[in-house]
């Protein structure tokens, strides 16, 4: 199946960037579709925000923000943050993997 994928602006649906087709083998043989996938992205395009005059005003509309701006809020977002423990332990025991190759070429 080939897949072609849309992304578009989350508020106004504006066309954001349009990928090529991702063709399979059959590409191009009678009754073969291509399946778009659509993406949201943004917020919305330069037409429709809010710094244009005129038109829509999407900032106040029933579309949920994409977490950006609830991120900048007052409260501090690193207080929500907690590391993976195998973030560490992942570069360590890399570091000890190498080792060990490196100590098996020299034997």
């Amino acid at each position: 199946m080939c897949y072609q994928l849309i992304e578009l602006y989350a508020a106004c649906r504006c066309l954001y960037f349009q990928h090529a087709v991702d063709r399979c083998p059959a590409y191009g043989q009678p009754g073969h579709g291509i399946q778009r996938r659509t993406i949201l992205v943004g917020y919305a395009c330069s037409d429709h925000s809010s710094h244009s005059s005129g038109g829509y005003d999407y900032t106040q509309s029933e579309y949920s923000d994409s977490g950006y701006y609830s991120s900048r809020s007052s409260k501090s977002s690193r207080s929500h943050y907690r590391p993976r423990p195998l973030d560490i332990d992942i570069g360590a025991s890399m570091t000890s993997a190498k080792r060990e190759k490196t100590n098996e070429a020299e034997a």
